[in-house]
């Protein structure tokens, strides 16, 4: 009898800030661990900007571009693939077709830890080399791709959206149609007449500020008007290399696409773009892609509803940006935990911001994205506490291929190596409906300096749990894909079905984090298998 699986050992992360998980076996670069990534989750503190890429297949984006605004400049990025990369050729294996739009999912997940990108996907299926715009919208049917498009701006709401050349050939037809509908989404998704199923779903209108054209990852491409250049070779001294150095590590994740292994020279790469569309317009020429863009804590007031509101906010952002001033001069590479008080002192200020700011204290107008920007913040000093105190939170399940109804073990321990004892307010296992999970013992109350602290559960997998794997679908003889399961609609891949939580407290204040199971084979860390 043929074994169904279940996917319950997906992944080992580290807490290290790099956006939602993404899907993957992938271990955490050496850049986001210790000091240095301390270091580059401090630059997320009070900045608020956000920038999405989209383009047509894997390997499109500017990987230099999207490493300067992440890790250089501290924007939460992201990049919407509207096709898996399908069609094209595979250099390394026999896949093809849907199966190497699998494993080119696999491969941005790799590039994403290297440039810390968020990814999303369209449900586009690339269907092979296109000489016509129109042939790859209508096969891909437009509406519906723009709808993807538009969708995923409202749910991320960028401030600055990049995508490919309008006018060039390289590529194929696919580049051309991608940009198109991004340039269209860019005012679509500001109008609440288009798509309403967005706004039933909690996905409000948004306009982003700008769109460019330009900036292809693989090939230069001639773009019309004013060219704005983003040199990315500059030498970024926590990363040790220049953006442009570490946007060609990530882009050597792309393998069955035959990506250059060779690391980029010093002081060389750029990227070229030109402005598409603004609201409201541009009116002199720029020199970034940030220009007109406030990026800053105080960047959130236009958030608020009046010009009471808008100065009780700015008090709140002083105070905070202030705190989060003070834990970047406690940031000390040699004792990283001189950060922690004042990283605990302005998450518990933070929250007390997200509280008056929920309750409308701001208005209600401009709540939502109020609370989202702030929740960036949030997300970025839960990033920052973990590497400061020197915590690593690890969960290993028994078994990697597991089937309904089975029972396994998964051990979760709590590694402490900061200088002060690590208080564990609770440390559960969050498993599915229809699961069970049961310790095996009482939680460990405290973590000495230096110890190790473990505690087992018992999980079982329900008779009815679904075999992993991908949750979209060919549209028969078409180009398109149907969702088995629509809430995920645009994720790389079905969330993790078993994650660790721990919550713990640092210097006075309550924070956490969680990970997903992983599995140890030979006495190595892997996980991420697809059945």
């Amino acid at each position: 009898m043929t074994r169904r699986t279940v996917r319950t050992a997906l992944v080992l992360v580290v807490a290290l800030g790099l956006g939602p998980w993404l899907g993957g076996a992938q271990l955490p670069i050496a850049q986001d661990r210790g000091s240095t990534g301390l270091g580059l989750a401090l630059r997320r503190l009070g900045v608020t900007a956000r920038v999405l890429y989209v383009t047509a297949h894997p390997d499109d984006e500017h990987n230099g571009v999207l490493v300067r605004l992440r890790r250089g400049l501290g924007l939460r990025t992201a990049l919407l693939t509207l096709t898996r990369g399908e069609g094209g050729q595979n250099a390394i294996g026999p896949e093809l077709g849907d199966a190497l739009g699998v494993l080119r999912t696999e491969e941005l997940a790799a590039v994403h830890r290297w440039d810390g990108a968020e990814q999303f996907f369209g449900r586009a299926y690339e269907f092979g080399y296109s000489f016509s715009v129109e042939e790859s919208l209508s096969r891909w049917g437009r509406e519906e791709t723009l709808g993807d498009v538009v969708r995923v701006i409202r749910a991320f709401r960028p401030d600055v959206i990049l995508t490919l050349p309008l006018e060039a050939k390289g590529g194929g037809m696919h580049h051309q149609a991608a940009a198109l509908l991004a340039r269209d989404a860019f005012r679509v998704a500001a109008d609440p007449g288009r798509f309403p199923e967005h706004l039933a779903a909690g996905l409000p209108p948004w306009q982003a500020r700008k769109i460019y054209q330009g900036g292809t990852g693989g090939f230069a491409e001639p773009l019309t008007g004013t060219p704005l250049v983003v040199k990315t070779g500059r030498l970024d001294p926590l990363l040790g290399l220049s953006w442009q150095a570490m946007g060609t590590l990530a882009r050597a994740s792309h393998r069955c696409q035959g990506a250059s292994q060779l690391l980029a020279p010093p002081n060389a790469g750029e990227g070229r773009y030109a402005l598409v569309d603004s609201e409201p317009p541009v009116a002199t020429a720029e020199a970034d892609l940030l220009d007109g863009v406030d990026a800053s804590l105080l960047g959130l007031l236009h958030f608020a509803e009046s010009e009471p509101t808008r100065a009780a906010l700015a008090g709140d952002l002083d105070a905070l940006q202030q705190a989060f001033d003070a834990a970047r001069t406690a940031f000390d590479p040699e004792v990283p935990s001189r950060a922690l008080p004042g990283l605990a002192a302005a998450l518990a200020q933070l929250r007390r911001l997200r509280e008056r700011a929920a309750s409308g204290a701001f208005g209600q107008a401009g709540r939502f994205d109020l609370l989202s920007r702030l929740q960036d913040q949030e997300q970025a000093l839960l990033a920052a506490l973990p590497l400061a105190q020197g915590l690593e939170l690890e969960a290993l399940a028994d078994d990697a291929e597991v089937v309904p109804g089975q029972t396994l073990t998964v051990t979760v321990s709590v590694a402490n190596q900061g200088p002060a004892a690590l208080t564990v307010e609770n440390l559960i296992l969050s498993v599915p409906n229809g699961w069970s999970s049961r310790a095996t013992s009482a939680a460990p109350a405290e973590v000495a300096p230096g110890a190790t602290a473990r505690l087992a559960f018992t999980v079982t997998v329900s008779p009815d749990a679904r075999p992993s794997g991908p949750y979209w679908r060919r549209v028969e003889a078409g180009d398109r894909y149907l969702l088995d399961r629509p809430e995920e609609e645009s994720l790389p891949w079905s969330p993790p079905p078993v994650l660790a939580r721990l919550r713990y407290a640092v210097a006075g204040t309550s924070a956490q984090f969680e990970i997903p199971a992983g599995v140890r084979f030979e006495g190595r860390l892997v996980g991420g298998e697809r059945w």
